[in-house]
C-alpha cells in the first residue's frame, strides 16, 4: 500500500521503473487526491498501464508493453491494508526530465525605440495640409502645361511693336586726307603791275615735305626789285591789316559758306605775317623769305641760282592742323546724313591715331557703277606728330536719325536683297514687305509697308508660312 504522498523508489525495487517519468498524483477537479478511486494517469514509454485501487484492496497491475504482451506487475498484499476504514493511497508517479534537454528560453526580444513626432496643433496642422494641397495642384498644373505644351505643335514665337526711335547710323567709307582751302598758302613776291619782272633766288633752306613753323627761313632772294617798289608793298601791308581789322568785329553769322570767324581771321594773320616780311625786304633790312605760319612745305622746284618771274609760286605752305577728306559712301547711306554730323578719320597704317571731324559737305556724283555718295569732312589734326597730307583714311559717320517707324534689326527678313517682316493679325502671321531707310546695332528704320503700333514677330521666324496660326510665347 503507497500511502499518502510518499514517493515511490524506483530504486528499491517495490515496482518495477516503467519510465523515467516524474511524479503525477491522481487528484480530483478540486485538486483533491483520489481515495479509493481509480485513476488512469500513468504512462511508461508511450505505453499505457492500468493500475486500480478500491477501497484498500490491492489489485494485480497489469503493465502493457509496447507489443501489447503482459509484463510482470506487483500485487500489494491485502493484510497490510487497514480494511474498510483505511484511508484510499494517491497513484503517485515520478517523472524524471528528459536526458540532456536544457528549459526552453524565451525568444529575445529588442527593446523598441518609440519615434516621437512633434505635436502639432490644430492651426498648424491645418497650415501643413493647406501647403501640401498647393504643392500636389502646382505639380499636377506643371505636368498638364507641359504635357499640353508637347502636344500643341503650334510654332510658338516672340513679338514686338513698331514704334518711333533715334537711330544712330554709322555708315563708312575710304577717302584721302588733303588740306583745307583756307590753311594753305602761297608764298611768292606778288605785287601788282611787276608780275614780268624776274627774282634771282640765292638760296634754299628746305626740301618738299619739310615741317616748318613759324618764322623758319625758306628761301633767300635779291632784294633789288622789292626795294624799288616798297611804297607799292608798304600799301599792300596796310590793305590787309584794315582787312584783319574789320573781320575781327564781324560777327560770325554774317560770314559766308561754312567757313567760321576764327578760319577768316586766322587766314589773314598770315597775309599780315608775309606782307611784314617783304617790306623788311624792300626796307633792306633782310634777304630771306621766312615762313608765315606753320604747315608742310609743298611745291618747290627752284634749286640756288635760279629765277623766277615775280608773282609765280616759290613753294606752297600747308598747315596740317586742319584737314579735309573727300569719302565715297553708299547712295544709300547718304541718306541719313547732314552737314554738322559728327564723323571719326582713321588713317590707315598708324595704329591708335583718331581724328575728330565734321560733315561739311553731302552731295552724290556720278561713278563707274552708277551713283556714289560724296561725303567732305573736315578733321583737326593738332598733334605733335600730326597724320600727313595725302594718307588714306577711312571714315564712320555718326549719323542721327529719327524714325516715326522702327522695328528691332532682328524682325526684318531678307534685309539685302527684298526686306520684310512677319506681322501679327487676329492669331496669324502675315508676310509683309517693307522699305528700309537707316539702321544701327540694334533697330531699323521702316520708310513705308508698316504703321506705328503694328505687332511683329521678333523670333522664332525661320519656318513660319503665310497666315499660319502661331503661340504667343512673350514680347520683346
Amino acid at each position: 500500500m503507497i500511502s499518502g504522498d510518499q514517493p515511490v523508489d524506483y530504486d528499491a525495487g517495490a515496482i518495477d521503473d516503467p519510465a523515467p517519468r516524474g511524479r503525477h498524483v491522481a487528484r480530483d477537479a478540486h485538486g483533491s487526491p483520489l481515495n479509493g478511486h481509480s485513476a488512469e494517469d500513468v504512462e511508461t514509454n508511450g505505453h499505457a498501464t492500468n493500475g486500480h485501487a478500491t477501497n484498500g484492496h490491492a489489485t494485480n497491475g497489469a503493465v502493457t508493453n509496447g507489443n501489447g504482451n503482459h509484463g510482470k506487475g506487483h500485487a500489494w498484499d491485502s493484510s497490510k491494508a487497514n480494511g474498510a476504514t483505511a484511508a484510499a493511497a494517491d497513484v503517485t508517479t515520478l517523472e524524471r526530465p528528459p536526458v540532456n534537454e536544457s528549459p526552453a528560453r524565451p525568444p529575445l526580444e529588442l527593446p523598441r525605440r518609440r519615434r516621437h513626432l512633434p505635436k502639432l496643433s490644430s492651426l498648424k496642422a491645418r497650415v501643413v495640409v493647406v501647403v501640401l494641397c498647393l504643392v500636389v495642384i502646382a505639380a499636377g498644373a506643371g505636368a498638364a502645361k507641359a504635357a499640353r505644351t508637347v502636344l500643341d505643335k503650334t510654332p510658338a514665337v516672340v513679338v514686338t511693336t513698331a514704334k518711333a526711335a533715334v537711330i544712330t547710323n554709322q555708315p563708312g567709307g575710304v577717302g584721302t586726307l588733303t588740306e583745307a582751302p583756307d590753311d594753305s598758302f602761297t608764298v611768292g613776291v606778288n605785287l601788282a603791275g611787276i608780275q614780268d619782272a624776274i627774282i634771282s633766288v640765292s638760296q634754299v633752306d628746305v626740301t618738299n615735305g619739310a615741317l616748318v613753323n613759324a618764322g623758319t627761313p625758306l628761301v633767300k632772294i635779291d632784294p633789288t626789285l622789292l626795294i624799288q617798289n616798297a611804297a607799292q608793298f608798304q600799301s599792300q601791308l596796310t590793305s590787309a591789316q584794315q582787312a584783319l581789322t574789320a573781320d575781327e568785329h564781324t560777327p560770325s553769322s554774317t560770314l559766308p559758306g561754312a567757313q567760321t570767324q576764327a578760319q577768316l581771321v586766322s587766314a589773314l594773320s598770315v597775309e599780315v605775317n608775309f606782307d611784314n616780311n617783304l617790306v623788311a625786304i624792300a626796307q633792306g633790312r633782310t634777304t630771306t623769305l621766312t615762313a608765315p605760319t606753320s604747315g608742310y612745305v609743298t611745291g618747290l622746284t627752284l634749286q640756288p641760282g635760279q629765277v623766277i618771274g615775280a608773282g609765280q609760286p616759290i613753294l606752297e605752305l600747308i598747315n596740317p592742323s586742319t584737314v579735309d577728306v573727300s569719302a565715297s559712301l553708299l547712295l544709300t547711306d547718304i541718306q541719313t546724313i547732314v552737314p554738322g554730323d559728327a564723323a571719326d578719320v582713321v588713317p590707315t597704317g598708324l595704329p591708335g591715331v583718331q581724328l575728330t571731324g565734321t560733315v561739311l559737305t553731302v552731295s552724290a556724283m556720278t561713278s563707274a557703277g552708277g551713283l556714289d555718295g560724296i561725303v567732305v569732312i573736315q578733321a583737326q589734326n593738332t598733334s605733335p606728330d600730326p597724320v600727313p597730307i595725302g594718307s588714306q583714311v577711312f571714315v564712320h559717320v555718326m549719323a542721327t536719325q529719327s524714325a516715326a517707324v522702327s522695328v528691332p534689326a532682328v524682325a526684318v527678313v531678307n534685309s539685302d536683297l527684298s526686306p520684310a517682316v512677319f506681322v501679327l493679325r487676329n492669331g496669324r502671321v502675315y508676310f509683309q514687305p517693307v522699305t528700309v531707310g537707316a539702321s544701327d546695332a540694334d533697330r531699323d528704320q521702316i520708310l513705308t509697308g508698316l504703321t506705328a503700333g503694328e505687332v511683329v514677330v521678333e523670333a522664332n521666324m525661320q519656318s513660319l508660312t503665310e497666315g499660319e496660326k502661331v503661340r504667343v510665347l512673350g514680347t520683346g
